[in-house]
């Protein structure tokens, strides 16, 4: 198995551990939609929000976005019908009408303490039992998803559970 195929995975484990068949969920940082995929072909009744504004940034060049949003949409397409592809910031798709409450949000988008700031406001949809979770916790690369992170789940007083430490996988469970 491939380290991706190992992280989807492991990924999907820490969900299901948390919400054993969730119906409707959240990825926030797509790119080219291979955790997508993958949790659409794990959990056959999750509906996934896949959210991404697919921007140039820091290493990547607006053409290589591009490329990555239809190569999220072919990986994707045979899941079609339970799958909305979203490409904007994440803090204005909260604001959509029919979003509802969801089972789990996966954050894996802009990594900087600005950016994580604004994504860890998922916590207000999700329902109770819900799994708020992402990616790059504790690296060095991104400090800024630590120290959000941390600061959240100690403003909320919940336990923090980090549940891999090598890929910095995270969650939280809302009461």
């Amino acid at each position: 198995m491939s380290r991706r195929g190992r992280f989807n995975g492991k990924v999907a484990e820490m969900i299901r551990r948390h919400v054993p068949a969730p119906e409707k969920g959240v990825e926030i940082g797509v790119w080219k939609g291979e955790l997508s995929e993958a949790l659409l072909k794990e959990f056959p009744s999750l509906v996934l929000w896949m959210v991404d504004p697919y921007e140039s940034r820091e290493g990547y060049k607006l053409n290589v976005a591009r490329q990555s949003v239809w190569d999220a949409v072919d990986r994707t397409e045979r899941f079609s019908g339970r799958r909305f592809m979203v490409v904007a910031r994440s803090a204005s798709v909260l604001q959509c009408p029919g979003l509802g409450e969801l089972d789990f949000a996966f954050l894996d988008g802009d990594h900087s303490e600005p950016g994580v700031t604004i994504d860890i406001l998922w916590w207000g949809a999700l329902k109770h039992g819900g799994l708020l979770c992402g990616h790059d916790y504790g690296g060095a690369r991104w400090p800024g998803v630590k120290k959000v992170v941390d600061r959240f789940a100690a403003g909320k007083e919940l336990p923090l559970q980090v549940c891999d430490k090598v890929e910095g996988l995270w969650c939280l469970v809302k009461p």
